[in-house]
């Protein structure tokens, strides 16, 4: 007869200790996560049904990812009063349909930028919605400074092709330091009396220098050495020899960009026709030599009449005092035949 007092052992904690791993896998894959993760249930309060919500749980990549440490317990308008109502109104969608949302948003409260993929925690009774985000700030950054360098990019461009239509700009190269190698447009080429298809399949700086005026290559040469070994911008006149055999004056500005181990790697930059400039200001300096000259005549000539007029003033003076003596009654015969003879001019 069996032993209505026997029975299979059971160990009383065996559902416990199941629990328990059951909890340590899922918090090791919890915080596996290198994104943010938590999991917020939304509350009534002083705004109304659901009008906030309580973080009830979250990993460690959430303060990683905000900035944020201890969330576990607080409620969103404690963190951001200000910006509550927009992400109560994104999160409160996704709880009422039901509908996984994706988006970007900035988090004010946080001074970041954030990455979001939010669903609805089932069943709906819980209230509770997961959210997984990241921090994207790095790359809203550089977004916005490449957007920022292209708006430059086409804002140079166009200032590029303005001054080029109107003649501003007569041409353009690229050179590549590493290879010496030329790289023009044809306005350039014509400019140096190259051939065009010279220009396009690349020249040395010695053929590009070919035509530039004897007396100006020692100041380019020097002008060019010190802008490779500097950096940066870049800006010299000199004459050139077009294809009609005569020099004009050019004015090239550029830029030398330097790798990050200091070696000089390109050299772009533009030419502008300064000819005209040139001659203008040759016509200015010539008409102001024109009028120092004219100054100093007229100097010249006011300082010769005064001490003419002043010559004149003194023998004025000197004929006064004759005439006084001729007319004075003490005068001797004698003394008024010399004062006669000394004034010729007198009427008889």
């Amino acid at each position: 007869m069996p032993d209505i007092n026997s029975h299979d052992p059971v160990e009383p904690h065996s559902d416990l200790d199941a629990l328990a791993q059951s909890r340590a896998r899922y918090r090791a894959l919890f915080e596996a996560i290198d994104d943010g993760f938590c999991i917020i249930e939304f509350i009534d309060g002083p705004h109304g049904p659901l009008s906030d919500y309580v973080h009830i749980e979250a990993n460690t990549g959430y303060e990683r990812h905000t900035g944020i440490p201890g969330i576990i317990g607080m409620r969103l308008r404690e963190i951001a009063p200000n910006e509550a109502d927009g992400w109560l109104e994104l999160y409160g969608s996704v709880l009422e349909t039901g509908q996984p949302i994706r988006f970007e948003r900035e988090f004010v409260a946080a001074g970041r930028h954030i990455e979001v993929a939010a669903a609805r925690v089932e069943p709906a009774s819980l209230r509770q919605v997961s959210v997984l985000f990241r921090d994207i700030t790095a790359r809203k950054r550089a977004e916005a400074a490449l957007r920022a360098s292209e708006s430059l990019a086409r804002e140079n461009i166009e200032r590029v092709q303005l001054a080029l239509a109107a003649g501003a700009i007569i041409g353009t190269w690229l050179w590549d330091l590493p290879s010496d190698r030329f790289t023009v447009d044809e306005a350039f080429a014509r400019s140096f009396g190259l051939d065009p298809a010279l220009g396009r399949d690349g020249l040395s700086l010695a053929q590009v220098v070919e035509t530039v005026h004897p007396e100006d290559r020692g100041g380019l040469a020097a002008a060019i050495d010190e802008a490779i070994k500097r950096g940066g911008a870049y800006a010299h006149q000199y004459r050139t020899r077009r294809a009609d055999g005569n020099y004009y004056w050019l004015e090239a500005n550029g830029r030398v960009d330097h790798g990050p181990d200091g070696t000089p790697l390109r050299f772009p930059g533009v030419l502008i026709d300064v000819e005209e400039r040139r001659a203008a200001e040759a016509e200015r300096i010539r008409v102001n030599e024109m009028l120092r000259n004219l100054n100093e005549t007229l100097e010249q000539r006011v300082a010769a009449q005064t001490a003419e007029l002043m010559a004149g003033r003194r023998r004025c003076g000197s004929h006064r005092r004759w005439k006084r003596s001729v007319s004075s009654p003490a005068a001797s015969p004698m003394t008024s035949t010399i004062s006669w003879q000394a004034s010729p001019d007198r009427s008889t």
